[in-house]
């Protein structure tokens, strides 16, 4: 009775408490990169970027209508999401952890010790920081961890115990995985048959399969053949591929629905294949570029020494010990699976959620994790006690690298577009964050409707997103942005309706730029101000869309003299001093923007002759300087030379 009580308690705090600190270290604003479009297509059940995520989609849907009767934000719904599929993986990863336990160390552990390391394995996990990153914030990350989660916990118990209900489970959460973040789950289905195969996986006794003859290999290879064969396989094989089949069917049929965002619009054939292939992602999955493995190499080796930290030499010692134990399938599953990706990351020219793809590989590094930590509480029991120090010391080390309460990202942008913009204005804007960011806001709290925001190649993710959003301001450009749009879709079919705007033939500039001068001529007209960001004023200015005349209006550069916001030069956002920011590669680009923005403020205060000003201006460009020499220390390759 004891160890059953032991076995509830550490199962419960294996989810509690991780629950505990994801929902208390998040922040109550969305982050850079993907989260606001993430929050925006979960709250209208629209269409994610490639590969679309379907799983995350609805379930984020279906999550926000249930918590719209305890809580309005959505936001901060899906925050809790987050920490709840995370919290969730571990409490399977704790039941799958002492099965396993009770099987290898039934005869030299008790029940209460086997059980306090398989608890001890899942906290060492859930506090490591690339976990407890991913966890607290809107992204498809946790739901990931969530179906992996399933996959170990269903086939590891399926091989200890051999109940086809388990290879259920996995097939679920297989299902829910590739119809996710499909890339990560993909490189893993290798690994799936030696779980399946209970001669290689957590068991080393022989076991007794269905005797057919299929094949004369030998041994290892032979046992394997003939496991795809087995009743077994086709259930994991059947049921994820409807699950996975669903979900992505949902997605289509989404797709053909009117809405006011979408991320491209995988409605038919050719356009369901290039969005399940990636998009226009697949291109930094192609690109080689010089150097790029080197740069990657000390940050990838940085986050697995701070995922795992204090838990380092017992995560050694369980490789050790299962190779000595002679389970070397179980072995290469944890190694194999985590060295394919740590390779592959290391040749992606990729910056926002590159330590994300990392968290399946440490998840699949538990295991040996696991087995280390029960072979030092075999050597020495009373170092039962010791661990909790460990697991809290982690935690310590942890919490001010994940800790996003003050990291107010959406509230801080917002706030600056809100200052900068005056009534009417017309906004065009490079920075992929502010312009999601804005339509999150506009379209879920309509947030400053007299604003017209654009992508700066007009069409941002959809052509329909000028006119759903902007019906009247799109009457008024319909002639030129249709003409501009017939032609990029005729040179490039799939940018019209994702991210993109090649302008790689005089025609198509020539008709980007017409749209361009209409929409300045329309805010002379009307007396409101055409403005741009700093990147995207550089690049109208180059190609000789707009004249070089610098006029600004907080972080904008407008086409007429405004005075909205005189005082952005002596106001500092607050995220920029936490230390998030120094490991955070999505907000490079950001700081990028504001050093750009404090340049030209500098530049136009010392032609205006306005020292106060422009000592303040000084001032912030210094610190934004000295904020990218330090990320650049920890995330050499955000700013590798391009």
């Amino acid at each position: 009775m004891r160890s059953k009580i032991t076995h509830y308690i550490l199962g419960l705090l294996s989810f509690a408490v991780p629950f505990c600190l994801y929902s208390f270290t998040r922040s109550t604003s969305l982050g850079f990169a993907d989260a606001a479009e993430f929050a925006l297509v979960t709250k209208i059940a629209s269409i994610a970027h490639a590969p679309g995520f379907p799983s995350y989609i609805f379930l984020g849907w279906l999550w926000g209508n249930i918590s719209i009767f305890f809580t309005p934000d959505h936001a901060y719904a899906l925050a809790l999401f987050s920490a709840t599929c995370t919290a969730s993986a571990c409490l399977l990863l704790y039941l799958l952890f002492r099965k396993v336990g009770l099987y290898q160390y039934k005869n030299t552990l008790s029940e209460n010790l086997i059980s306090a390391g398989s608890a001890i394995t899942v906290l060492a996990f859930a506090t490591g920081m690339t976990v407890w990153f991913w966890s607290n914030c809107v992204e498809v990350y946790a739901l990931h961890m969530l179906a992996m989660a399933m996959v170990l916990y269903g086939l590891g118990s399926y091989n200890l115990n051999g109940k086809i209900m388990h290879v259920v489970i996995a097939a679920v959460g297989l299902g829910i995985g590739v119809a996710n973040h499909h890339l990560t789950m993909i490189f893993f289905i290798p690994f799936l048959i030696l779980l399946l195969d209970r001669q290689s996986g957590f068991m080393n006794a022989p076991v007794e399969l269905n005797k057919k003859k299929v094949s004369n290999l030998p041994g290892f290879w032979n046992r394997i053949f003939k496991l795809l064969f087995q009743k077994e396989f086709k259930v994991l094989v059947g049921v994820s591929l409807t699950v996975s089949v669903l979900f992505y069917g949902w997605m289509y049929v989404r797709a053909g629905v009117e809405l006011p965002y979408k991320f491209g619009q995988p409605d038919n054939l050719d356009r369901l294949i290039y969005h399940l292939a990636g998009g226009a992602w697949i291109k930094q999955t192609q690109k080689s570029v010089e150097g790029l493995a080197a740069l990657r190499l000390p940050y990838f080796a940085q986050i697995t020494f701070r995922q795992f930290f204090i838990f380092i030499p017992f995560l050694v010692m369980g490789i050790i010990h299962l190779f000595r134990l002679k389970k070397r399938s179980l072995l290469g599953i944890s190694l194999l699976f985590f060295f394919l990706i740590f390779m592959y990351q290391l040749r992606i020219d990729q910056t926002s959620d590159t330590d994300a793809y990392m968290l399946l590989p440490f998840m699949a590094l538990c295991i040996p994790l696991a087995y280390g930590i029960w072979q030092t509480i075999l050597k020495a029991r009373s170092l039962v006690f010791i661990f909790p120090v460990l697991i809290f010391a982690q935690a310590a080390y942890s919490f001010p690298r994940v800790d996003k309460r003050d990291y107010l990202v959406s509230e801080s942008l917002m706030q600056e577009l809100d200052k900068s913009s005056p009534q009417g204005s017309t906004l065009l804007i490079a920075d992929w964050t502010l312009v999601i960011q804005y339509y999150y806001y506009r379209i879920v709290h309509n947030f400053r409707p007299d604003l017209v925001v654009l992508n700066y190649d007009l069409k941002f993710t959809h052509y329909k997103i000028l006119p759903n959003l902007f019906p009247e301001y799109y009457a008024k450009v319909k002639p030129e942005y249709d003409d501009f749009i017939a032609k990029l879709g005729k040179e490039h079919p799939q940018e019209i309706y994702n991210t993109g705007g090649t302008l790689n033939t005089q025609e198509l500039m020539n008709a980007y730029s017409l749209v361009i001068r209409k929409m300045r001529d329309l805010a002379v007209e009307s007396g409101h101000p055409f403005m741009a960001d700093p990147k995207a004023y550089v690049f109208l200015v180059n190609q000789k869309v707009i004249p070089d005349k610098l006029n600004l209006s907080g972080f904008f550069v407008s086409n007429i003299p405004v005075d909205s916001d005189s005082g952005f030069v002596n106001r500092r956002q607050k995220w920029l001093d936490s230390p998030i920011l120094l490991h955070d590669p999505a907000a490079s680009d950001k700081v990028v923007d504001l050093q750009a923005a404090y340049d030209f403020h500098k530049r136009y205060f010392e032609a205006t002759g306005d020292a106060q000003n422009l000592l303040a201006a000084q001032n912030n460009l210094n610190f934004i300087l000295q904020k990218q020499k330090e990320m650049k220390k920890n995330m050499p390759f955000i700013y590798r030379p391009k």
